[in-house]
Formats: structure tokens, sequence, C-alpha cells
């Protein structure tokens, strides 16, 4: 998550450090700026790759945990979207039981599988949401702090506003990663290679971040070595 932007600066000048405190606690400082966003080497989606301008902002080092998101659950009584019935106008002809509350979690295959068929990884699980991350019979018991999980967007949203802040977006995204890894204009997926998993991985918007269940999570303290300010 991010607080809101200052003045923009160019993306090859110094770093202009804020002279206030952050916001919160665990947010780091990224100066604003202009950058080539996006790419034509790449996804269709992504190109034409333009000239972006961003300001300044600080954001959050790392992703939102369990027990976070508890005390937003406990203070507001939010129902997340997987807690929620499927609304039966939204998918006729369905059958009642795939209605039930539920989310997906990642299947880990035998072996190699047809990747145009997303169902080979990924599965329905009635029951399965932030307070039973691996399945209804799980809890947090020991993943207090890991990241939450099975989080809609419209659920991370209701968490920036709660927490005074708002979801980072694509040009935020783009902007913070380029000034933690060397990312030439257009190579928009070098960051994939060339930049510290860790460093990537403390920079996802909280809606992405949220949403997903994987086989082998670890807690947010793995990565705080990368929250640091951004210089």
């Amino acid at each position: 998550m991010q607080s809101t932007n200052t003045t923009g600066t160019d993306l090859n000048l110094p770093a202009q450090k804020p002279h206030e405190e952050p916001p919160s606690e665990n947010m780091v400082w990224i100066p604003g700026g202009a950058f080539l966003m996006g790419s034509d080497k790449h996804y269709p989606e992504e190109a034409p790759a333009h000239n972006v301008k961003v300001g300044a902002f600080w954001m959050d080092s790392r992703t939102v945990t369990n027990r976070e998101f508890k005390k937003f659950v406990d203070e507001t009584g939010y129902v997340t979207l997987a807690e929620r019935p499927a609304n039966p106008d939204n998918y006729p002809g369905a059958k009642p039981e795939l209605l039930a509350p539920s989310s997906v979690m990642f299947k880990k295959s035998s072996g190699p599988v047809d990747l145009g068929n997303h169902y080979n990884w990924w599965i329905y699980v009635a029951g399965a949401n932030w307070k039973h991350p691996r399945g209804p019979a799980s809890s947090l018991q020991g993943l207090w702090s890991h990241p939450v999980v099975h989080v809609a967007f419209e659920d991370a949203e209701a968490y920036a506003k709660w927490a005074g802040k708002e979801n980072i977006y694509n040009r935020i995204f783009e902007v913070s990663t380029r000034r933690y890894c060397s990312i030439t204009p257009g190579q928009l997926k070098r960051w994939r290679t060339s930049c510290r998993p860790a460093v990537i991985r403390s920079f996802r918007s909280v809606a992405s971040s949220m949403t997903r269940m994987t086989a082998n999570a670890s807690p947010i303290v793995s990565f705080e070595s990368t929250s640091r300010p951004v210089s």
C-alpha cells in the first residue's frame, strides 16, 4: 500500500528524502519520476511503451500479515469475498454446492502438465478463506506473521481504506521496482532475473499479495532485510 503521492521528479535525478517521518511503521520513501512504462517486446497488453510520471510516495515495505488483517476484521466486522456464498444471479444454472463460500488453492502436479489449462494447478476449495488458508480444517496457528491470503481485490481495497492508505497500481509498482533494480527502459520483465526475489516480493501490491495461497508460504520477517529507504 502507499500513502498520498507528492511532487514527481525525473528518475535520473538524485533521490529527495522527505523531511517528515513515515505515516506509519514499516514504510519506505519512494522518489517519483518520469519513466518509460510497459514494453513493446513482451505481452500485447504491455504495449505500447509510454512515458509516465509518478509523484513520490511512502510505500509499505512488506505485505499485510494475518495478525494485521485480523485487527481490521475485529474492528470493522468485515467479511471477505471468500467467506460469502456466490451470488446465483452471476452464475445461472450453477449447482448449489458450487456457490458455497470457497477460494482457490494451489495444487501441486505430479509432473509436467498442459499449461493451457489452469485447472491443472488451481482448484476451488469450499471453506478456504483467510482464516483457513489451507482449507476448512486448517487455522492460523503459527501463521500470524505470514502474509494474509484468500483476499480479493475488493477486500484489499476495504483494508487499505481502513488503514488510511491505498492500493498500488501498475505504474506505482513499476517505479518502485525500478528504484531498487537496474531495469532499462522498455525491459519490463528484466526484473524477473536481475532483481532479487525478496525485493520484488516486498513490493507486491496488497491486492496481489493477499489473493493467492501458495504451497510454501513464508513469514513476512523473511523479507525485512529489504525494508530500507531508497537512496
